[in-house]
């Protein structure tokens, strides 16, 4: 999730244990631990871009990391503080659980999360939540701000504090429910187009909840399409060739194997002079609701000479997005489908 969300998240949890002995230091630190495992970014300042697919959300997101950070942090906060107020396992049990509910969090994006590394590289994703989703964030952040203004010992500050936890807690419960829903709505629409797959990613689209995208694996590329909880017409599926078989040749290079295993196997590629663009599906297009299936949001350029990969850099998407667009895109999130002029043919690219 975004940082704003992570910091609230911590001081929620600093809040919930050591609150009412320390106040506003709690708080205070507990949205300081629950930024720690972001600064994997630091890391990735020194690194080659496809290198840090593996770092980012890595060790630094494992269950393992808060067992090893939580006692180092608490030495720093005793060191500032004493223990006068709360004991060094109390700033320990808070640093814990301010750093442990960060990937778990972040488990229910589509990013990937390496819950077990160092044991296993493999990236958990739920996808039952956007990155930024102001319906989760806002009311737990107006909750715990509010609570931040009654004394430690109040029964007021506990309340407020429970209240933006059960707020947000049961938006994650609501938007888990909506997936379920939403997946089998999925597979109900690609068995009655008699869409041959072999399986099924389904992703809520930026910002909110009640608009989905879908993405179906086949042999030769995807299927993808957009569904509303308000929609009353079928879905439409537009066909995305993979062009997999154009990375044979350098299937043993190093970025590609990073990749193809970061990817999942959701991705599209093509050719573009001396460059492969690789473009992970499960990204989705910037314009995908409206028929823009090639506004890629993350895509790698690999640069090759005389059969191999020289070079290789992450593309950051640099269109604009203007307040058409945005009323286009939230006239869809309900149900109204685009204007005329923004259609695009959707019988394959």
């Amino acid at each position: 999730m975004d940082s704003l969300t992570q910091i609230t998240l911590g001081a929620a949890m600093g809040e919930l244990v050591l609150g009412r002995k320390v106040g506003n230091k709690a708080m205070l630190w507990g949205a300081v631990a629950g930024t720690i495992p972001d600064l994997d970014v630091v890391i990735g300042l020194l690194m080659d871009p496809v290198s840090y697919l593996s770092v980012h959300r890595g060790f630094s997101h494992s269950v393992f990391f808060p067992f090893i950070a939580a006692p180092i942090l608490a030495w720093v906060i005793t060191r500032i503080h004493g223990t006068g107020e709360a004991s060094f396992r109390g700033w320990t049990y808070l640093a814990f659980w301010s750093l442990l509910t960060h990937p778990l969090l972040d488990l229910l994006t589509g990013y990937g999360t390496q819950l077990f590394n160092p044991i296993s590289n493999y990236g958990f994703e739920l996808n039952t939540i956007f990155i930024i989703d102001p319906l989760y964030t806002l009311p737990f952040l107006g909750c715990i701000i509010t609570a931040m203004f009654y004394s430690r010992t109040s029964g007021r500050r506990r309340i407020w504090a429970y209240m933006g936890i059960g707020l947000s807690t049961g938006y994650l419960i609501l938007t888990m429910f909506i997936k379920l829903y939403v997946h089998d709505v999925f597979k109900a629409q690609l068995d009655r187009q008699d869409f041959a797959y072999e399986e099924l990613m389904t992703f809520p689209a930026p910002l909110q909840t009640i608009f989905w995208r879908g993405l179906a694996k086949t042999d030769e590329g995807f299927y993808e399409g957009y569904f509303s909880l308000f929609d009353r017409n079928p879905i439409e599926f537009t066909f995305i060739p993979s062009n997999a078989h154009q990375l044979d040749p350098y299937l043993d290079d190093e970025p590609v194997k990073q990749l193809l295993w970061f990817s999942k196997g959701y991705f599209r590629v093509h050719e573009d002079e001396d460059n492969i663009l690789f473009h992970d599906l499960r990204f989705g297009s910037l314009f995908g609701w409206r028929g823009d299936f090639d506004s890629h949001v993350f895509t790698f350029h690999l640069k090759k000479e005389n059969g191999q990969m020289v070079t290789f850099y992450r593309d950051v998407n640099g269109a604009e997005i203007d307040g058409s667009d945005l009323n286009q895109y939230f006239r869809r999130v309900f149900g109204v489908q685009p204007d005329e002029d923004f259609a695009d043919n959707r019988t394959g690219l």
